[in-house]
């Protein structure tokens, strides 16, 4: 199955998409948000065999630290789980944030999942966040090793996450 950018003639089928993979309208709201603010930094989807699409992922330029991008959110269509869209789409976005020049990748979810995309949660540890630190996942994408500054950083997603 094809991964693609999303053309605006997808917005309609994403967020069909989201609204059911979440079960609701908030992932919709902060995705447009995100795209009426300018902050996506890649939006990637993944096409079924017929062409229909059946997931959805993005990366959107963070506040700060400057150069970090958030991956949020990742979707599957019900019914494609478990077929790997998921982890495709992830590796691709990471893969575009490395090539643009992002220093490193946060997401909020499930560490044993993005632990395998290598996300670290004890490397978040000491970073203060304004969502569960403990399931705050980091990965430096450019450049060696965080600094101290960045260890101790304040991630500050782009303003539509507060405002969803």
């Amino acid at each position: 199955m094809p991964i693609r950018q999303v053309r605006p003639e997808d917005h309609a089928e994403i967020d069909k998409l989201l609204t059911a993979a979440f079960g609701g309208t908030e992932e919709v709201a902060l995705v447009a948000a995100l795209r009426s603010d300018g902050a996506v930094q890649a939006e990637l989807v993944e096409e079924d065999s017929a062409g229909a699409i059946a997931g959805h992922a993005m990366t959107s330029r963070m506040a700060g630290p400057e150069g970090w991008v958030a991956l949020a959110p990742v979707a599957t269509l019900p019914g494609f789980e478990r077929r790997g869209i998921a982890s495709g789409l992830i590796r691709a976005l990471l893969g575009e944030a490395r090539d643009s020049g992002a220093r490193a990748a946060v997401v909020l979810g499930d560490p044993e999942f993005y632990g395998r995309f290598g996300f670290s949660v004890e490397a978040a540890a000491r970073m203060s966040s304004p969502y569960p630190i403990a399931y705050t996942g980091v990965r430096i994408l450019n450049g060696g090793p965080f600094t101290e500054a960045e260890a101790i950083a304040e991630l500050r997603y782009a303003p539509a996450f507060a405002a969803v």
